[in-house]
C-alpha cells in the first residue's frame, strides 16, 4: 500500500513539473530530462507511469492545468453574484501570473496550443478539451443573465482573454489585459 502512495506522489510530481515547464518553455522546449530533474524523479519512473512518453506526460499536464483553471472559474462564479465581477477576478488571476513570472507565463494552455496547431497531436486535443471546459463554465454562469447568448458570449470572452494574454506577454504590458477585461464586462452587461 505504501508503494502505491509513493508511486502516486511520483506521478503527481512529474505531471506538475511538466505543466510548469510546458507553460514557460512550450512543448518542443520541454525535454524529458528537464521534467525528471524538476520533479526529482528517476528515469525508470517516467516509463512506469507514462509508457507513452512525452505525449502522455504532456496530455496529463495539460489536463491537470485545464482542470485547475476550470475549478478557478467555477469558484469565481460561485463567489460573485454578478458574472462581470467573476470575470474580473479571472483576469486578475492571469494578471498576477504575468507579473509574477515577468511576462514569461500567460495562459498555460496557449503556449502548447500555438506550438502544436496544425498537428493531430493528442496533446493538442487535450488543449482543445481544456478550452471547451472553460467555455462551458463561463456559459453556464452567464446563462441565467444572457440565455441563448451565453455560449457565444462565453466563447468571445475566452477569445478576448487569450488574445489579451498573448499581446500582454509580447509587449510586457498589462494594458491589453485590462482593456479586454473592461470589454468583457460590457459584453456581459449588454445582454
Amino acid at each position: 500500500m505504501e508503494g502505491v502512495k509513493k508511486g502516486d506522489a511520483t506521478r503527481a510530481q512529474i505531471v506538475a513539473a511538466a505543466a510548469e515547464l510546458l507553460d514557460s518553455q512550450g512543448y518542443h522546449g520541454t525535454g524529458i530530462n528537464a521534467v525528471l530533474s524538476k520533479a526529482g524523479a528517476p528515469r525508470g519512473s517516467l516509463y512506469f507511469h507514462f509508457p507513452g512518453g512525452k505525449d502522455e506526460i504532456a496530455v496529463a499536464a495539460v489536463a491537470q492545468t485545464g482542470e485547475g483553471i476550470r475549478a478557478a472559474l467555477v469558484a469565481a462564479f460561485e463567489r460573485h453574484k454578478r458574472p462581470e465581477a467573476a470575470v474580473r477576478e479571472v483576469f486578475q488571476i492571469f494578471e498576477a501570473r504575468l507579473v509574477e513570472t515577468e511576462y514569461a507565463c500567460g495562459c498555460p494552455i496557449s503556449t502548447v496550443s500555438l506550438e502544436l496547431s496544425g498537428t493531430d497531436s493528442p496533446v493538442l486535443e487535450a488543449c482543445a478539451l481544456a478550452y471547451e471546459s472553460w467555455t462551458e463554465e463561463i456559459a453556464r454562469a452567464l446563462e441565467p443573465q444572457l440565455g441563448r447568448k451565453a455560449q457565444d458570449r462565453a466563447s468571445l470572452i475566452l477569445s478576448l482573454v487569450e488574445g489579451a494574454l498573448l499581446i500582454a506577454r509580447s509587449t510586457h504590458s498589462l494594458r491589453p489585459l485590462r482593456l479586454a477585461e473592461r470589454h468583457c464586462a460590457e459584453l456581459i452587461r449588454e445582454a
